[in-house]
């Protein structure tokens, strides 16, 4: 029973309150301390050995080997402080009991509003029980250089192995997650209130932790020249043959694939139908993802001096380089649980109040996987992420013993991890929830809190069905100039770039820096347009200059004090980024009451998105960047653009400078001083949601076609600015 929770007591101040009683609440926001510390004992070791032979006068050998291994095992202090009749929570009945150890479920609520509980699961077979992980990591490698007259030569061979061993209890949870959302079909509107009379958004289990143990090899050959084919010109080129494996896990049934062919939508499907793995079918790899034996890389260089006499020179170079991706990307929770029989199981808005979830019994009458949530692997994708870097250089000496260099830079990345919802096969169309219910032929109303959305699906075994693909890309492109003075009593540097990174916005971080959510989770290509994390120009310049000296003659001590004296400092300035991959994709829409994508777009697989009436990048007034007057709602059942015009956000800027002199006590004692600002000028920078996002969320406050920005705090300009000037003054003795 949820009234056996007491973790928020209530206080009435005196009996003058009796027939009026005034509440007064307080509670901790975020996560609450666990009940049971979490102690840690991390281990690294790093052996390394290195043999170098000399063979001859042009022929020299290397071979390396390395050993690196880490351990960080967390165990719980006292695991009976977290069992949840322990602590009264004797009326939580998960959907399916914990097999592993009895722990309180998580919870979780927008903005931590409901303070709750959240660990990882404990109990499995992972080191006694403790929750963490073990990598371990060998490599050989060996280089033979030979020089041949005009050629340099290189031949080599590389091996190792990359292993990764952990339980696989903090994304997917055993002891249970319970969401607290004002979507709930019985929310009250107050999350704090939903959590004390027990009105769940979402439930969410598997029965157990798998404990995932999976590796990948990788060995190279490789072959190289440098040619000094002329005076002037030297010619540099290669391949690279690398075989990059896939995960696969070093025990057990093998990895989950989807197979189209062998899926069953009607109620005689079998366990996990649409799956294989290695142990139900041989041709499919225990990796799921099959390797190939080898990928050609080819790499090219050259270097000419233009003129022959070193001050023009012209460089440039193409090379492909491949890469794995990390373990938690190639093999995320899900992928093992399927074979190990451990499905995912979601209840939305449970219709009884209350923790009792057992209530409501497994989906299909318990045959394994149907009706939860399902990951698996594309079959037959043999890909690994690879990058093609290109250049040219024109390299310039100039006055003051200076260096100009102008380039050309760019990269192409293909074949990046793709999963999420752009993988997510089983999301319900456009505009279906306006439509007869394909089970019932009933039109329901999508605002009706027992919407039976599981009809609407298009494979009805499964809830989600997210597979893992390399689909994705992204390109980056730039002109970069860059001036270095190294030599005399000022060392100068400024360098300056006008690029751009495009890509497919795929809402994960699995191929980096997060490049933004998804817009459009039907079509891959639509979402392609500037990436979160660029910035079209950049500028940086740094310098360090050695003072005048104004004191000579026979004045030691003035001379001591004066002279001598270095100044130090950067200036940085770089444009903003595009403010809709960093906004949510619809610049935070805040939408009220019964306006949502399920009422509005008639389905729950894409955010509602603003219709464009003018460029929102037109007729600014002064601290604009935006006109949210450019942004409405869309007739119903339509969405807005998934990619507008570049909006760029505040830039950023920076000076900061240092003056410092070291002086010598009795030679050997050095004292320096050394006086530093930061920001130095104190130019403040504007900046959106500093105190919250008020000032960057578009509003539409009524469920009418044409409705604008009911935000008045979001108008384009940033509510606040930021910084200040820092003064350091520091001296240090060495000794």
């Amino acid at each position: 029973d949820h009234r056996d929770l007491h973790s928020f007591p209530t206080r009435r101040s005196s009996d003058l309150f009796d027939q009026n009683p005034i509440g007064v609440w307080w509670y901790p926001y975020g996560s609450l301390p666990y009940p049971s510390p979490m102690p840690a004992h991390q281990v690294s070791q790093v052996y390394s050995a290195n043999l170098t032979r000399v063979l001859g006068p042009t022929l020299t050998n290397e071979t390396m080997a390395t050993l690196v291994r880490f351990l960080n095992p967390i165990k719980l202090s006292d695991p009976s402080a977290v069992d949840p009749s322990t602590v009264g929570m004797t009326g939580y009945k998960p959907l399916t009991p914990n097999p592993d150890l009895p722990q309180i479920p998580n919870l979780t609520s927008p903005g931590a509003a409901v303070p709750g509980y959240y660990a990882p699961a404990f109990g499995t077979s992972f080191y006694g029980g403790e929750f963490g992980k073990m990598s371990l990591d060998p490599s050989l490698a060996d280089n033979l250089s030979k020089v041949a007259g005009t050629h340099s030569m290189k031949f080599g061979a590389y091996w190792d192995f990359a292993e990764n061993y952990q339980p696989g209890g903090l994304g997917n949870v055993p002891q249970g997650l319970l969401n607290f959302d004002n979507s709930g079909a019985t929310s009250s509107g107050n999350l704090m209130a939903d959590f004390l009379t027990g009105r769940v958004q979402s439930f969410e289990q598997v029965p157990g932790a798998s404990v995932y143990d999976a590796k990948y090899s990788q060995y190279s050959l490789y072959a190289q020249d440098q040619w000094k084919a002329h005076r002037r010109l030297t010619l540099t080129y290669g391949v690279r043959m690398d075989h990059m494996g896939q995960w696969y896990p070093t025990s057990g049934p093998g990895l989950a694939v989807w197979d189209p062919a062998s899926y069953n939508d009607t109620a005689q499907a079998g366990a996990w139908t649409g799956l294989l793995w290695h142990a139900r079918d041989s041709r499919i790899p225990r990796s799921g993802f099959p390797s190939k034996l080898f990928n050609a890389e080819p790499r090219f260089g050259f270097a000419f001096d233009l003129f022959g006499n070193g001050r023009t020179v012209l460089r440039g170079g193409f090379g492909v380089y491949r890469y794995q991706l990390s373990f938690n990307s190639a093999v995320g929770n899900g992928l093992y649980d399927e074979t190990a029989n451990r499905p995912n199981y979601y209840i939305l808005n449970p219709a009884n109040l209350g923790w009792n979830f057992a209530q409501y019994g497994l989906p299909h009458g318990g045959v394994a996987g149907l009706g939860s949530n399902m990951a698996a692997m594309q079959e037959g994708d043999s890909s690994t992420p690879y990058t093609e870097s290109y250049n040219f250089t024109v390299s310039q000496r100039a006055p003051w013993r200076s260096l100009v260099e102008i380039q050309y830079a760019g990269n192409r990345s293909r074949d990046l991890l793709v999963s999420g919802s752009l993988g997510n096969l089983n999301k319900t169309p456009l505009g279906a929830y306006f439509l007869p219910d394909p089970i019932t032929g009933v039109v329901n109303d999508p605002n009706s809190g027992g919407l039976p959305w599981l009809d609407y699906l298009p494979h009805r075994s499964y809830q989600a069905m997210t597979i893992t693909t390399h689909a994705g890309h992204q390109n980056y492109n730039s002109l970069q100039i860059t001036w270095n003075k190294r030599s005399g009593p000022a060392t100068l540097m400024a360098n300056y770039t006008f690029g751009k990174v495009l890509g497919i916005r795929d809402g994960n971080y699995d191929n980096g820096a997060g490049a933004g959510p998804v817009a459009d989770p039907w079509n891959l290509k639509s979402n392609y347009g500037p990436l979160a994390y660029d910035h079209t120009q950049i500028f940086n310049a740094a310098y360090t200059i050695n003072l005048p000296k104004p004191v000579h003659g026979g004045h030691r001590l003035l001379g001591g004090l004066v002279n001598g004296w270095s100044a130090s400092g950067v200036i940085q300035v770089q444009s903003g980024a595009p403010i809709q991959p960093n906004t949510g994709e619809n610049l935070n829409l805040i939408t009220v009451g019964a306006l949502n994508s399920v009422s509005w777009l008639g389905t729950n697989a894409q955010e509602i998105l603003p219709v464009l009436t003018c460029d929102p990048r037109s007729n600014l007034q002064s601290g604009q960047y935006f006109n949210p007057n450019c942004f409405a709602l869309g007739p119903r059942g339509t969405n807005g653009p998934v990619v507008w015009p570049y909006i760029h956000g505040p830039r950023y800027f920076d000076t900061d400078l240092s003056i410092f002199k070291t002086f010598k006590y009795k030679d050997r004692h050095p004292i320096e001083l050394r006086a530093s600002m930061f920001n130095f000028v104190n130019h403040p920078l504007r900046q959106f949601c500093v105190a919250g996002c008020n000032d960057l969320s578009l509003e539409f406050a009524a469920a009418v076609a044409g409705a604008t920005n009911a935000n008045s705090v979001t108008s384009g300009r940033p509510l606040y600015t930021t910084g200040n000037r820092i003064a350091l003054v520091m001296a240090s003795y060495r000794f």
